[in-house]
C-alpha cells in the first residue's frame, strides 16, 4: 500500500511540473485509470499551440491590439482572461471572458482571439483532441 501512495505522489509531482512548465495558458488534463492490478496510469496531453508558437502569438497580440480610447483615457491596465476550446482540427470554439476589466478591453480581447488563425491542436498519445485553454491577455499603456 505504501508503494501505491508513493506512485500517486510521483504522478502528482510530474503533473505539477508539467502544468507549471506550460504556464497558465492551458488546462492540460491528466487522467488516472485504475487497472485490475491496482496500478494507476497517468495520461498527459500535449498542449495546443498558436501557429508559430508562443513568440508568434505575442507578436500577433502586440501588432493587432487596438487599445480602446475609453480605457486609454481612464489609464486602465491589467489582464483579461479568455477561455476557449481548441478543437482537434485547431479551430477555436466557445470563446468566453473569464476575468473582466471593462472599458472596452474585454471586447478587444475577444476580438483578438476570434481573429486568431488556426492552432496546432492538443494531442494525447499522438491523437489530436479538443482541449480547453485559458489565455491571459495583458493590456499595458506605453509611457
Amino acid at each position: 500500500m505504501e508503494a501505491y501512495w508513493r506512485y500517486i505522489k510521483v504522478c502528482l509531482t510530474l503533473l505539477s511540473i508539467f502544468l507549471l512548465s506550460t504556464g497558465s495558458k492551458s488546462q492540460s488534463v491528466a487522467s488516472d485509470k485504475q487497472k485490475n492490478d491496482g496500478i494507476i496510469e497517468c495520461v498527459f496531453i500535449d498542449s495546443p499551440e498558436f501557429a508559430g508558437g508562443r513568440n508568434a502569438m505575442l507578436k500577433y497580440l502586440s501588432d493587432s491590439t487596438k487599445y480602446p480610447k475609453t480605457a486609454r483615457d481612464a489609464k486602465i491596465e491589467g489582464k483579461v482572461f479568455i477561455t476557449f476550446v481548441v478543437t482537434e482540427l485547431g479551430y477555436l470554439e466557445d470563446v468566453k471572458v473569464l476575468k473582466w476589466l471593462g472599458y472596452g478591453l474585454d471586447e478587444e480581447a475577444l476580438r483578438l482571439v476570434h481573429n486568431m488563425s488556426r492552432w496546432t491542436p492538443g494531442k494525447m498519445r499522438g491523437k489530436s483532441m479538443s482541449v480547453k485553454y485559458n489565455l491571459p491577455i495583458v493590456f499595458k499603456l506605453g509611457n
